[in-house]
């Protein structure tokens, strides 16, 4: 059986607990880039990608039957972040989902205007590598 791995959102949370406290303590949800465009894109917080969930964060799915796990309150509390359990998730989100056309198609328009208006800025680049911040540098 596969174990949680602490995948790259999840020292994050823990780093900006440990750093912010005021920050840690007064957000109302945690976005890595693919959730916090769910919910430009839905209007709804709570919502994330399974692929975003699984792939960056700890989201579990049973490897053998595809069912999802969910959010594992024993490893949070071992990391630290206990709090995140306690709270049943809401931060982390509660409705992770696998997105229908509909959803999609909503994003794909959204996304449309952030290229337009050149809002755009990528992940950080490793070191010694150049961001690029908006559309036009592209």
């Amino acid at each position: 059986m596969l174990q949680s791995i602490p995948f790259p959102q999840t020292p994050k949370l823990l780093w900006l607990k440990r750093h912010h406290p005021l920050a840690w303590s007064s957000a109302a949800h945690f976005f890595d880039l693919p959730d916090y465009l769910t919910w430009r894109c839905t209007g709804r917080p709570e919502r994330r990608s399974l692929c975003s969930a699984v792939c960056k964060w700890t989201y579990e799915v049973d490897a053998a039957t595809g069912k999802d796990k969910g959010w594992s309150g024993d490893f949070f509390r071992r990391a630290g972040m206990g709090e995140l359990a306690e709270e049943g998730f809401k931060r982390l989100g509660t409705d992770v989902r696998r997105y229908a056309k509909k959803v999609i198609g909503k994003c794909t328009v959204f996304l449309k205007k952030i290229l337009q208006s050149r809002v755009v800025e990528c992940y950080p680049p490793p070191r010694g590598g150049q961001r690029v911040r908006s559309a036009a540098d592209v």
